[in-house]
């Protein structure tokens, strides 16, 4: 119960004007049948937002080091009929993605949780 409580309150940070989420998005020009990870996704605001966007034939891969969070994410998309949201575990810096697939990366509010920020989004060049 904690732990949904946490996250609908990163729900709504996320989605509070002065963060200004309706610019960050739009900014990104997202299409239809793109294909987007969200690393960290916690809360699941900018997933289904790009998941919405992407429509029914794109990806959203809602990445996070948490399964319950992603248990979270997992449950709103069903409620709000978003099939092309997939739920990723990421461990010990490994995330399993489909190589050389994705439109877009989008990392917000992740960087201070990350050891080795550097290495770890070198990495995400084969994605």
């Amino acid at each position: 119960m904690f732990t949904s409580l946490f996250l609908k309150t990163l729900k709504t940070e996320a989605s509070s004007a002065k963060n200004r989420p309706i610019e960050i998005i739009e900014s990104l020009n997202i299409r239809e049948s793109e294909v987007i990870a969200d690393i960290g996704s916690g809360g699941g605001y900018f997933t289904t937002a790009f998941g919405m966007k992407t429509g029914r034939t794109g990806r959203v891969y809602a990445v996070d080091v948490k399964p319950k969070y992603l248990d979270f994410i997992r449950r709103r998309a069903s409620r709000e009929g978003l099939e092309n949201i997939i739920c990723v575990l990421g461990k010990g810096g490994e995330i399993d993605l489909p190589e050389a697939g994705l439109d877009l990366v989008f990392a917000r509010n992740v960087f201070h949780h990350l050891t080795a920020p550097t290495e770890y989004f070198r990495g995400m060049i084969k994605y």
